[in-house]
Order: C-alpha cells, then sequence, then structure tokens
C-alpha cells in the first residue's frame, strides 16, 4: 500500500509572493477524469494552503501514487499521514469494504495540517506578509481597472467566446450564462455607485506556444506555475495602446503593484487537485519594464488564475477580486474546515464560502463600512429610550452599537437579511441577522478571537424577528450580548418585528422619557433666500409627525413638512411666533411657540462707478470714492463703524449676473470676478479670475484692480456688490474697462470749453474734476503725466 501525503506545495521558480488570502472550497463540487476515462464527482474543502477531497458521501479521498486513482483514504495511527486504501472511488455511496475499514471525515491531526500550512505560508512569503487590511473608501479610487487575460494551448481552445467575456466582465446592461449581473455591475451595486471596476480585455486571445500538458502535467504533485509565468508575462507584454486600446500603464495600482490581474486559461482544471494549474490566487515577480510600461521589475503583482472551460460564473471571480481590489480578508478558518464560528454554517453574505456562483450577495456590513459603503447607518449606541429602529433590506442599510473603553474594538451590527437556515438556504426567511465584530480578531487561525462571528437567534435559524428567538438581546439573553472579555455591552433590543424587507426592533430599555422638542429656536432667515430648518424631538414613539397648529401660519414660501423640517425660499419679511405640534406614534401631542424673523431687506440707494484699470499695473488697483460716510449715513451707521464690522454686522455681498448673492469672499473684504461679472476664486494659475474689487483698508473707498496677464486693453466688466445692514442695502455697481494710458496720444490742442473734465493719474487713479483745461494748474503735482477724459474722449498730457 502506497503512502501519499497530501499537501499543496507551491513550488515557483523565481521570486514569488502572494497576498494573505486563500480560495475556499466547502463541499464545492468538482469532477475529476480517471485514468480510464470515467469522469467522477468529489467534494473540496479547504484552502490553497490546505485542502482535502471527500466523495459524495463524505469518505476522504485521495490520489493512488501507483496507479493515479482517486481511491478512498486511510489514516495513519498517528494521525499525520493519509494512505490509499488501494479501494478506487467509481462515484456514489462508498462499498461495504471501505465502511468497514474507515469511517467517513478523517482529517489529519490539527498539529499536522498547522505544519502544512506553516510550511505553505513560509513557501509563498506569507509569514512575512503584513495582515491583510480593508481599503479605505478615502484611498479606494472611484473606478478601478485590471487586467483579465485569456490565455489558451496548442491543443485546447476556449469555448465561450471573448465577446461573453467581454460582456461578463464590463457590460452595463446585459449578463451571460444565467449570472445576475456583470462584474462590473456587481461592485457597482455593492458600492452603493461609489466603485466601478473595469477589466481591460486584450481583443486577441494569447496563444500558449505548448499544449496544457507541458504546463501542468498529469503526474505533477504541486503547482507548476513556473511554466506557466513566462506565457502570462508575455501575454502581458504583448498589450498596446495601438492594438487593445490600453496599456499597462492605463492598469490602476496599488503603491507601485498592479492592483488585480486575473488569468482565464482554456479548457477544464487539472485532473488532481491542488497540482499542475489548479485555480488560485497569488502574487508574483513579473518583468513587465518595456516600451509600453515603466513597470519595476523588482515588484511582484496580485494575480488570480482559473480555467474557463464551459461557462463564466461570478462568485470566485468575485470574491478573488474582492481580495484585489477592496483589500477584503478571508472570514474563514485556514487550519479545519470544521471550525466553530458559530454564524459558519448560515454562511450569512457568502461569508465563508459561495454557494451561488451566478448570484453572490452583498458583502457583510463590517466589510461595507470599513470600505465607506454604508451610506444609511444608523448609530444606536447611545440610544436607551426603547424608541424604535426601522431598517430596510437594502444595499447600504445597517445600524451599529459601538463598544466603549476596553471593548472600543468590538461592535455589532444589524441588517435585514433572508434565506438562511443552518446549512442550507430556505426560500424565503427574512429576518434581522446580528453580527458581532473584533477589531483585533481573525478568523482564520485558531487560538485567536473571531474577527467576525454572529449571534444567532436559534440554532436553527439565525434571524431574529417576532417568530424565531428569544425577546430580548441583551447580556443576559442566549445569545448573550457580552463582549469577547465578559464585559457588559449595555445593548438592548426588543420587540423585533414580524419577517419582512422593512424590519423594525426597539433600542434600550429606558422608557420614561416624555415627548418632548429638543429644537430650541429656529434661524433668522432673509426675503428671496432659500431657507432651512429641522426640527427634533425626543422621547415618546417615534416616528414623529409634525404640523402647525390651527392659526398659526409661516411666512409665504415657507413650508413645514411632516418629518418636521421648515423649508423654502420666503417671499415676504417676517417677524412673529409660529406654533407648531408634534405627535408620536401613539398619537401623544406636544406644541412649541417659536420665534421667526425673516427679513425684508430694502434698497435704499444705488450707485454706478466708472472705473478705468491699467493692464499694466499688475495687482495694484485703483482707488474708487464711494463716499463711505455718506454710505454709512444712509445705513444708519458710522462711517468707522461701517469699516469695522464689514464681515461681521456688516454684510458686503457679490451679485452674480443672475441676480443670486455670494456671501463668502473670495479677496480680502471683498470678491474676485470672471469678465461675465461672476465670481471667482483666485489661484496661482487661474485663466478666468479678471478684476476685484475690494475696500480699502485705509478707509479711501474701494480698491479695483486686475488679475495680470489675465486681461487685455479694451475689457469690460461689470461687477456689483450690496452693503447691508439690518434691513437696508445699498447696490454699488462698478463698470470696470482695462486700458492701457500710455498707448494715449498727447493732447493735440485745447480742449472744448464746455463740460467736466476728469482727471487721473498715470495709474488710471481719479484724482479730481475740472471745469477747463487752465485749472489743470491746481491739481495734482506741477510736473508728471495726467490722463484727461471728457465726453468719453481720453487725452494725455505731460507737465
Amino acid at each position: 500500500m502506497k503512502h501519499t501525503l497530501f499537501t499543496i506545495v507551491l513550488s515557483f521558480v523565481g521570486m514569488c509572493f502572494s497576498p494573505a488570502f486563500a480560495r475556499v472550497y466547502h463541499a464545492t463540487p468538482h469532477k475529476f477524469v480517471q485514468p480510464d476515462g470515467d469522469t467522477v464527482s468529489v467534494r473540496l474543502f479547504g484552502t490553497d494552503l490546505y485542502m482535502d477531497a471527500e466523495s459524495e458521501d463524505g469518505y476522504t479521498l485521495i490520489r493512488d501514487e501507483v496507479d493515479c486513482y482517486i481511491c478512498y483514504a486511510m489514516l495513519s495511527a498517528d494521525g499525520r499521514e493519509y494512505a490509499s486504501s488501494g479501494i478506487r472511488y467509481n462515484g456514489g455511496a462508498a462499498p461495504s469494504e471501505v465502511s468497514m475499514i474507515v469511517k467517513p471525515h478523517i482529517r489529519l491531526n490539527a498539529e499536522r495540517r498547522t505544519e502544512i500550512i506553516e510550511d505553505h505560508k513560509s513557501l509563498l512569503g506569507l509569514d512575512k506578509d503584513s495582515v491583510p487590511q480593508l481599503r479605505a473608501a478615502m484611498s479606494l479610487p472611484d473606478t478601478v481597472y485590471g487586467v483579465c487575460l485569456m490565455i489558451d494551448f496548442a491543443d485546447r481552445k476556449f469555448t465561450v467566446s471573448r465577446e461573453d467575456v467581454e460582456t461578463f466582465l464590463n457590460s452595463s446592461d446585459r449578463t451571460v450564462y444565467g449570472n445576475a449581473r456583470s462584474i462590473k455591475e456587481h461592485f457597482r451595486w455593492m458600492s452603493g455607485g461609489k466603485l466601478t471596476y473595469i477589466n481591460y480585455l486584450p481583443k486577441d486571445i494569447y496563444h500558449a506556444p505548448n499544449n496544457f500538458n507541458y504546463y501542468s502535467p498529469e503526474d505533477a504533485t504541486d503547482y507548476t506555475t513556473d511554466r506557466f509565468f513566462p506565457v502570462v508575462t508575455d501575454a502581458l507584454l504583448a498589450i498596446s495602446k495601438e492594438k487593445d486600446g490600453f496599456d499597462l500603464n492605463d492598469i490602476s495600482f496599488n503603491g507601485r503593484k498592479i492592483m488585480a490581474i486575473n488569468i482565464f486559461y482554456a479548457g477544464a482544471s487539472p485532473s488532481k487537485w491542488a497540482t499542475g494549474l489548479w485555480p488560485h490566487q497569488g502574487g508574483y515577480t513579473f518583468n513587465l519594464k518595456s516600451k509600453y510600461s515603466n513597470i519595476s521589475s523588482k515588484e511582484w503583482h496580485a494575480y488570480q488564475m482559473s480555467n474557463l472551460d464551459k461557462e463564466l460564473t461570478m462568485g470566485t471571480f468575485v470574491h478573488e477580486n474582492g481580495h484585489l481590489v477592496l483589500g477584503l480578508p478571508d472570514f474563514y478558518s485556514y487550519e479545519d474546515e470544521n471550525d466553530d464560528n458559530n454564524i459558519k454554517d448560515f454562511n450569512i453574505a457568502n461569508t465563508f464560502w459561495t454557494p451561488d456562483d451566478k448570484n453572490p450577495e452583498l458583502l457583510n456590513p463590517y466589510s461595507m463600512d470599513e470600505l465607506g459603503w454604508l451610506t444609511n447607518k444608523q448609530d444606536i449606541t447611545n440610544i436607551k429610550d426603547g424608541r424604535k429602529i426601522t431598517i430596510k433590506q437594502e444595499v447600504g442599510n445597517a445600524a451599529v452599537f459601538y463598544g466603549t473603553g476596553a471593548n472600543a474594538n468590538e461592535r455589532y451590527y444589524m441588517e435585514v437579511r433572508d434565506k438562511h437556515y443552518a446549512n442550507y438556504y430556505g426560500t424565503k426567511n427574512p429576518g434581522v441577522m446580528i453580527w458581532h465584530v473584533n477589531t483585533k480578531g481573525d478568523n482564520n487561525h485558531a487560538g485567536k478571537p473571531e474577527l467576525l462571528d454572529g449571534r444567532p437567534a436559534t440554532s436553527k435559524n439565525c434571524m431574529w424577528n417576532s417568530k424565531n428567538g428569544p425577546k430580548v438581546f441583551d447580556d443576559n439573553s442566549n445569545p448573550s450580548a457580552k463582549w469577547y472579555d465578559g464585559n457588559n455591552s449595555g445593548i438592548y433590543l426588543w420587540e423585533f418585528s414580524d419577517p419582512g424587507s422593512t424590519m423594525t426592533f426597539r433600542c434600550g430599555n429606558e422608557l420614561s422619557t416624555p415627548l418632548a422638542f429638543l429644537t430650541e429656536s429656529l434661524p433668522d432667515g432673509e426675503a428671496g433666500v432659500a431657507y432651512s430648518a429641522k426640527i427634533e424631538g425626543e422621547g415618546g414613539e417615534q416616528d414623529y409627525l409634525f404640523y402647525l397648529k390651527n392659526g398659526s401660519r409661516l411666512p409665504a414660501g415657507l413650508s413645514l413638512s411632516s418629518d418636521g423640517v421648515v423649508s423654502g425660499v420666503p417671499s415676504e419679511g417676517f417677524d412673529g411666533n409660529v406654533t407648531i405640534v408634534m405627535k408620536d406614534a401613539n398619537n401623544t401631542k406636544v406644541e412649541k411657540e417659536f420665534y421667526l424673523k425673516i427679513k425684508q431687506i430694502v434698497t435704499v440707494a444705488e450707485y454706478s462707478f466708472n472705473v478705468e484699470v491699467d493692464v499694466n499695473d499688475g495687482y495694484n488697483a485703483t482707488i474708487v470714492d464711494v463716499n463711505m460716510a455718506n454710505l454709512a449715513g444712509l445705513l444708519g451707521i458710522s462711517a468707522s463703524y461701517l469699516l469695522s464690522e464689514i464681515g461681521k454686522n456688516v454684510s458686503l455681498y457679490a451679485v452674480d449676473s443672475n441676480g443670486n448673492l455670494e456671501k463668502s469672499f473670495t479677496a480680502n473684504k471683498g470678491y474676485w470676478y470672471n469678465l461675465s461679472g461672476n465670481v471667482e476664486q483666485w489661484t496661482e494659475n487661474s485663466t478666468s479670475a479678471a478684476v476685484f474689487a475690494e475696500i480699502d483698508p485705509d478707509g479711501n473707498g474701494m480698491r479695483i484692480g486686475q488679475y495680470p496677464g489675465n486681461t487685455k486693453v479694451d475689457d469690460t466688466c461689470t461687477i456689483r456688490q450690496v452693503l447691508i445692514y439690518g434691513e437696508a442695502q445699498i447696490m454699488l455697481i462698478y463698470k470696470v474697462h482695462v486700458t492701457d494710458p500710455s498707448s494715449v496720444e498727447s493732447l493735440p490742442a485745447l480742449l472744448p470749453v464746455d463740460g467736466v473734465i476728469r482727471v487721473y493719474n498715470e495709474k488710471g487713479q481719479f484724482i479730481g474734476e475740472i471745469d477747463s483745461f487752465t485749472e489743470l494748474e491746481n491739481i495734482g503735482s506741477t510736473h508728471g503725466v495726467y490722463m484727461l477724459e471728457q465726453c468719453g474722449v481720453w487725452y494725455k498730457i505731460v507737465k
């Protein structure tokens, strides 16, 4: 009787590493061909690090190393080796001679399994790999680009078309082979639209130069990827933008490593499990430096390899790319498929294996949360008043209860799931699934707390609802809500609703809080400006209903929604009280009177100024005398108060070309504008910011200037601002004209005797008015360059 110790040894030539993930098998059916050509079905258990095979009725199997037939296995006395019984496996029930000498489900002892796993980790570099971390939403881009290769052999060609693979990967509205959706749409669905995952697929199938058996020999005892990696490297290097529409530089990277390489090879998987090119996930230092890429030859890149025979299925592809793209950890045990995780037999959310290869479920809520995909997450940690919590069976919906202090690393998630009984799916069994998370835990190895487990309602049905499980989930219930170290969690959930796609439960047992308003006051508003204020309540029985008391009214343009939001655009001023009624689910009512002030702004004056800006003057500004004392008087305040309170009690707003107010300064107590008169942000390389208008800090008026290089001679711009104090406003309009005073011709003759003459210095700054040319001696310096404007005509003189 020959002995075959069943291990998975990966002998890679060259430097090879793998991320700390493994492909999982849990009674996964697989067909193998015996040497005589008969096909038998076996069930696989374990991972890439350690795997067992069983007959359909549960007897452990191995390959006999002499005749290569799959035979029933025996176990050595010390539990460290398998041996072939010599009895061939033909499918179906085991013959009596097998049941007489061995029991079903025999396994190597735990010590030996651990040794094998650790050997494989060392071989793969996993003992040096960091603990896998979910990629936070802030570091995961909106769109991730992977690459998917199709490689056939001299004696094996694909029966699935490239077009079907493209649809399987990237279609927005079609699917193939009965899959629920494409890979791209699956990740978009799970992420609530936050992630688009696209796999580039080369235009041509890559042809390996040899037969399949060269790369995956039938007599192989280990993986033989070292023979195949040169083909994968050549297939990657053959990609070019000219031929394929993309190159390797277009693929998403995690640091300097390609994030996801997917490899489909043609035909069935090897006839011996965990040997040759058996499907697996790993990493390898593909030398990808070429004229099409600058990728370092020293980096290892994550990949997953699968055979593609008669059809495409999503399950394994989604699972493996969850590792590659999202950084998902594995939640099952690497050391024993019969681990004691308390929700393993329910397999919620495909957490432990993939039961439906064509319709994988949503991720567990812990993973969704870490990725930033729980868009409707309710924090119920501090809810003690027994209020009703409502959760929908929708993507991104869950409630969470966080541990504190010494237990800050633990939490509970509650979400609505369905179809799960122990070890099989029901047709429809909705309920609240309670997950437990210990972020310092590890599902993969014995002797550590679980990273992810649960609190199943019963041993047969994990879903909490009015018809299944205890009435209360707390520290004294069974299952208990205590934390891992035995400390009380303080969670108290009760009154679970009937099963349904929307479910409720109550949180907390302190029920003495009376119905009351939490909101103390309403903020002031302004007529013509959008208004929104949320009114909050507490106590009583949620949900709350809000409405106006009879005889009470809001100003025109505002309304009160049933969930307590006062919103709209008021069209009139208002100064008075509004009485609002809040009613809870038990029809208990309370009311509160709120004071509401809606200011009706009145324009008391409007001034317009013509401003000349010298195109050669850099950021230097023209001072426009707006007569601050006059403006302050119109607002009923002093000039000094106006200047000191701008941006505080006195508002200076920009008015855009559509009449809308911009309230956040983009200049120093002022605004930058484009040539259309709309507000812009100043940046060092801006191409649209053109002119600015800001308060002169010395109190001389307004400073009007330009963005050098963004204006040219004869550009014009009309900018508007309003000064507001109380309910009075003043409109200020500046008609800016960009000029080049150095290009104006000298005065050819005496000016006309009639009409006011405006005098500017050589920078275009206004310095006064005269009635005739002879009065110029009375203004400014006796020597210098002056610009004169009369009736729209400009002159330059030199004194």
